[in-house]
């Protein structure tokens, strides 16, 4: 997606100039007063898809605003550079094995 949206591919981004990347790693700067339960200040967390990237600001910005519900906190023993190796491809298809290994696959 971000090859696409850097080309000018209406498709997938319908506003410039913007931020691409559609993946995101690292910590919680600033929360809303509604969103201070789910998470805190400092807290590691990542992000993959969503509209991050296309017609929201992306991963490549040093900061970013999303709504908290597009985040997830990081996995124990993981850092930034650990989940972006990963990315979302990587993310979409450890997910689904877990998926289907809850469902009895072998």
């Amino acid at each position: 997606k971000d090859a696409l949206s850097a080309s000018g591919n209406k498709g997938v981004t319908r506003s410039f100039p913007h931020t691409p990347g559609i993946d995101a790693a690292g910590q919680v700067v600033e929360t809303s007063t509604a969103t201070a339960s789910s998470f805190k200040d400092g807290d590691p967390v990542l992000l993959t898809g969503y509209d991050l990237g296309m017609n929201t600001d992306g991963g490549f910005g040093e900061y970013i605003r999303v709504p908290s519900h597009w985040i997830v906190n990081m996995p124990a023993n993981w850092d930034a550079r650990t989940a972006m190796v990963y990315g979302t491809a990587g993310l979409t298809a450890g997910l689904c094995v877990q998926r289907l290994l809850r469902m009895g696959a072998t």
